[in-house]
């Protein structure tokens, strides 16, 4: 009895210290909230009057989060994350399945993703095509662009385009 009493204890504090060394790196790759409307206060806007500074993104990479369109929001599972890159004023995207690149034109505060060149691999998962589909459709177009800068390094860019479309990436590091 007091051999399992012993080895129970050993058992409970050896998880206990590792959650607690393994807190730090949990809380920078913790999923932030998405923002619920876009006056939302944990997001930093650009001023109208400014203009996008694109070299802040240049060889940048980030890990898309949410997508809402059409009022409904898709949290993205984490095997399936695509990933946005800027380069040289291009969007580079992996959807997950396919690859995609398209011009950066800036506009004022604004954004605008061209048309996006894509290879044309089939989705093995309809969850994944849709989410393609989706992603795709909402990179294209004007979008006003927004960072947030979190404690501990984490940042996230927000992409929104007028009819409430909007997209939440994090960047990866």
């Amino acid at each position: 009895m007091k051999k399992n009493l012993r080895a129970l204890t050993f058992v409970l504090t050896a998880a206990l210290l590792s959650a607690s060394l393994f807190t730090p790196v949990l809380a920078q790759t913790a999923t932030p909230p998405p923002p619920t409307t876009p006056t939302d206060p944990a997001v930093t806007t650009v001023p109208d009057a400014a203009p996008v500074d694109l070299s802040a993104l240049e060889g940048t990479v980030w890990s898309l989060y949410y997508l809402t369109s059409e009022g409904k929001t898709q949290t993205v599972p984490a095997a399936a994350r695509p990933t946005l890159g800027f380069v040289s004023g291009k969007l580079n995207a992996n959807t997950g399945c396919n690859n995609a690149s398209g011009n950066l034109t800036v506009q004022g505060s604004e954004v605008e993703v061209g048309a996006l060149i894509s290879t044309k691999k089939a989705c093995t998962d309809p969850a994944a095509q849709q989410l393609e589909t989706d992603l795709l459709a909402a990179l294209e177009g004007m979008h006003t662009p927004t960072v947030r800068d979190y404690t501990g390094g984490l940042a996230t860019l927000t992409l929104r385009k007028e009819d409430g479309t909007f997209l939440v990436l994090v960047k990866n590091k």
